[in-house]
């Protein structure tokens, strides 16, 4: 009798199993590092950037994203070049060093500090949408007593992953596949 059931408990159990630890395995990876543009300008929107840039005090959010997509083309991805191009509207006799300066002015603006987890996603989405790259630059020049004693810190990977939609969507798909072909076989 047992022998005859064995589908009836060993397929739906195997599909049960399988679709936990595929499951798992897919959700628990980390999310794409690049947020979505929506996200982003929802944030922009939240956190109050959109108060000086409503394309009257400052470029629009459109206007940003023109603007940034100049520097793959005119800097070769180098977003600190871009920087120092920009040209502060609020008071002109500033001067940009860095991407870095001018988002911390910009995150200064609305009370906030490059650490705000918002400004670091809106950062993190302005450099994606960019195309950022690292340039390297000349190291400065250490006098004896600013040389550090403490070796360098490790520097953390950059996450990477899917989307959970297209997670849920692939563990779906798995599932349907895996009901399928054990179907197939208890039909025999």
């Amino acid at each position: 009798m047992l022998a005859s059931n064995y589908h009836v408990i060993v397929i739906p159990l195997t599909v049960i199993v399988v679709t936990s630890v595929l499951g798992y395995f897919i959700a628990t990876y980390p999310a794409e590092a690049q947020p979505a543009e929506d996200e982003a300008f929802e944030v922009f929107q939240k956190i109050g950037c959109i108060s000086c840039h409503n394309g009257t005090v400052a470029r629009a959010w459109d206007d940003i994203l023109q603007d940034l997509e100049r520097v793959q083309t005119e800097y070769g991805g180098d977003i600190d070049a871009f920087a120092r191009d920009v040209e502060y509207t609020l008071n002109p006799a500033i001067e940009f060093e860095s991407w870095e300066d001018l988002m911390s002015l910009m995150a200064q603006n609305v009370g906030r500090t490059l650490d705000d987890p918002d400004v670091q996603l809106l950062d993190q989405f302005f450099r994606s949408y960019a195309g950022a790259v690292e340039v390297e630059q000349p190291p400065a020049e250490e006098t004896p007593e600013e040389t550090p004693e403490t070796p360098p810190e490790e520097v953390e990977e950059e996450a990477r992953g899917i989307p959970f939609g297209l997670a849920l969507a692939l563990t779906a798909a798995i599932v349907v596949l895996v009901v399928a072909a054990l179907y197939m076989v208890t039909k025999r």
